[in-house]
């Protein structure tokens, strides 16, 4: 497929994930004045808006019906745990210190794919994973105060974040708008309970904000799916690392942040290189499983 014909898909892309960096934007602008519970809660409602409206538009309401009920179920229970974890996170760090541990998430369902998928990760996946988590260690230098309380809870919230995106794959038939809805009624529901213990009467301002960062969060799954529809994964997810530069200007234009140090510069690109390495090295296993089945076919025509 030629570069050309990928240009859509990539500009896509890039669009999704500028998306999601506002919704976290945000997220991080509501978590200096909301309980944390009633940010996640308020911004599910809204991501639901625009999965909704694709799965009505491309066949009605029945593409939200889950095939697999306890997968989803699954993705929902542990989705509150997962929200709660990196919105705290999102408060409390600088985004590109944020996002620079989260792209540690593909190292993470990697790893998961073994156990959970049965998928069998050869050594070069597994050296790059090592090498990945080297990075993580470069941003965070433990002994050097940073791996605090918030950069905790953003590792764990890329774990369970990998884990729920990593079953996804159980389910090839359902809609990918249902995972969505339903991992957003999950979080939702999960705040539920405790949001009357931690409820601020919103201002107008924050209203708007919470709203249009939860379009934004349904905005951007839409978009990230529709592109990954265009192109192969190993041309569209390379390109979620732009969101550094993204919050990068971000941080420093509306929160004051200063830049990331050489440090953590250097750990994140390490971090970067290995995932866009696991990437490539899925999609031409993916491409190797389908000319074999398509060989097999042949082979098995009169």
């Amino acid at each position: 497929m030629s570069a050309q014909s990928n240009l859509p898909a990539i500009l896509i892309a890039l669009l999704s994930f500028f998306v999601f960096t506002l919704q976290d934007t945000a997220v991080k602008f509501l978590g200096e004045e909301w309980h944390v519970v009633q940010t996640a809660a308020l911004n599910a409602l809204g991501c639901l808006v625009a999965p909704t409206i694709w799965a009505m538009s491309a066949g009605g309401l029945r593409l939200l019906r889950p095939r697999n009920v306890r997968l989803h179920l699954t993705r929902a229970i542990l989705a509150p745990f997962a929200c709660i974890l990196v919105f705290y996170a999102y408060a409390v760090l600088p985004l590109t210190d944020a996002y620079a541990i989260a792209f540690s998430q593909p190292l993470i369902i990697t790893a998961l794919s073994v156990p959970i998928l049965g998928e069998k990760v050869g050594w070069r996946r597994w050296s790059a994973v090592a090498v990945g988590f080297l990075g993580v260690l470069i941003m965070l230098r433990p002994g050097s105060g940073l791996l605090g309380p918030a950069a905790i809870c953003m590792l764990a919230a890329s774990g369970l974040w990998g884990f729920i995106h990593a079953i996804i794959r159980l389910a090839p038939d359902d809609h990918p708008s249902s995972f969505a809805v339903w991992v957003n009624v999950g979080i939702f529901a999960g705040m539920l309970p405790l949001l009357p213990f931690v409820w601020t009467t919103p201002t107008g301002p924050q209203l708007l904000i919470s709203l249009v960062g939860g379009l934004m969060g349904g905005a951007g799954f839409t978009l990230m799916s529709l592109a990954y529809s265009k192109a192969e994964a190993g041309i569209v997810a390379p390109f979620q690392y732009v969101q550094m530069l993204y919050a990068a200007v971000i941080g420093l234009v509306v929160f004051g942040d200063a830049l990331p140090d050489q440090w953590t510069w250097l750990g994140t690109a390490i971090v970067i290189a290995s995932g866009i390495y696991i990437i490539h090295r899925e999609t031409v296993r993916r491409r190797q499983a389908l000319a074999h089945e398509r060989l097999a076919a042949a082979a098995s025509l009169p």
